[in-house]
């Protein structure tokens, strides 16, 4: 059987266990009628279940990227380099 960690990681998705012949706190065996949805969108689902833990609904959801850094400003030089730069001075 394949158990779903029902709380959800920071990119959207939930972990899972395949060939498992237990659960865990937390997690929840994945139902038949789902299987479908979970092998098209791995393992990012909105996943709801009912207060004894067990799947009741499943829909596909998107992965959450990090963010991009910023490129670092380029450093602008300093007065001397620049006085270097127009007297063909190298160093």
């Amino acid at each position: 059987m394949t158990i779903i960690k029902i709380e959800k990681e920071w990119n959207n998705a939930h972990a899972s266990l395949e060939g498992v012949d237990y659960t865990l706190p937390g997690w929840a065996e994945l139902p038949e009628e789902f299987t479908e949805t979970w092998e098209a969108s791995g393992p990012f689902v909105e996943i709801t279940a009912d207060e004894d833990g067990n799947i009741t609904g499943m829909t596909p959801a998107e992965e959450i990227l990090p963010e991009e850094p910023e490129p670092e400003p380029e450093q602008e030089p300093t007065d001397t380099e620049v006085l270097n730069a127009l007297l063909g001075v190298t160093e």
